[in-house]
């Protein structure tokens, strides 16, 4: 099965910015700079300040033997060291989180959103494999993880949802079938949070045929966002996404050019030049060759057919695709 590579904006709330220690609570802790994902926690996290790795070596390999929260725990240990930096490791760490959900799923001791998590990271290593390894090996699964984390955690953030949709919307187009069916549900979904619907979906829309409508669709979408009220979505600066304002940024004028709207991708271009980060991008060469050309950017989209798509011009759409937003800081 081909899979048209999405914008891959795994995105997390904003971190707690206070100095004091955390009071210890059974809630999971914003998505961060913090300890663990529960306060009150002794399982080993990653260190998302660490720019070189995020395995620290306490859990066995792939997680063998682990259990309960130390399961949910080493998970995320090899969830992100796979997917920053290990990446040809990726579908080796992508069976054995199917391990681990299997076993946490019947073991029932894990508490739904924990297990909600661990649902969602694979499904996500999955679209990377899709994305960035070429490796459709995961196949469906990936869709019944995503949805299995949605039906998990009623209250999930409007991310997980998003993710959900973009690969429903993915497999409609490779299957030939009507993703129509899923826009009124996007919609819905935009109107508790546009950034975050942008910022998943956009990619693979404005990546399908103009005939599609779909191109027509991002572009609405991106322009529904209010840039001057983003809220936690303003000028990250979080570990796990270090380059989420720019990559955001770039895609939006991506998109614009695809719809060949000049202003608008100049004025996106010149967003992500501003934004924070920029120059230890990894894919700034991007942005300073579009920017250079600004015309023979929107020119690539422009000489494709109204009947084809054109995801391998968008950098959404490269092997670097996940890379966008969440290449390790520098």
């Amino acid at each position: 099965m081909q899979f048209l590579r999405p914008v891959v904006l795994l995105l997390a709330v904003s971190a707690c910015e206070s100095t004091e220690p955390p009071a210890c609570s059974s809630v999971l802790a914003p998505d961060g700079v913090y300890p663990g994902y529960d306060y009150c926690s002794t399982a080993d996290y990653p260190d998302f300040t660490n720019s070189e790795r995020r395995w620290d070596g306490t859990y066995p390999e792939l997680c063998a033997g682990v259990t309960g929260e130390d399961a949910f725990a080493c998970g995320e240990q090899l969830f992100w060291q796979t997917f920053q930096f290990d990446r040809e490791q990726r579908k080796q760490a992508f069976d054995a989180m199917r391990v681990l959900v299997t076993q946490e799923e019947e073991a029932g001791a894990l508490d739904p959103r924990r297990l909600s998590r661990l649902n969602f990271r694979t499904g996500q290593l999955g679209v990377a494999l899709f994305a960035e390894n070429a490796d459709t090996s995961p196949g469906p699964q990936v869709q019944r993880f995503l949805e299995r984390a949605v039906e998990l955690d009623p209250d999930h953030d409007v991310i997980l949802e998003a993710w959900l949709y973009t690969v429903k919307i993915n497999a409609a187009f490779v299957l030939g079938q009507d993703p129509n069916q899923y826009l009124d549900g996007l919609w819905a979904l935009a109107d508790r949070d546009r950034p975050a619907v942008a910022g998943t979906v956009m990619g693979v829309a404005a990546g399908m045929s103009v005939d599609s409508g779909w191109p027509a669709f991002a572009v609405e979408l991106v322009d529904s966002v209010d840039l001057d009220d983003c809220g936690q979505w303003c000028d990250w600066e979080l570990y796990r996404a270090p380059y989420a304002t720019v990559g955001q940024y770039f895609s939006y004028a991506e998109v614009q050019a695809r719809a060949g709207h000049r202003a608008r991708t100049l004025e996106f271009l010149e967003m992500t030049r501003a934004s924070p980060r920029y120059d230890t991008w990894p894919l700034r060469s991007a942005a300073e060759a579009a920017y250079a050309d600004v015309d023979a950017f929107m020119g690539q989209f422009a000489a494709r057919a109204s009947d084809q798509r054109v995801n391998d011009l968008l950098l959404s759409g490269s092997s670097q695709a996940c890379m966008v937003c969440h290449a390790p800081q520098r």
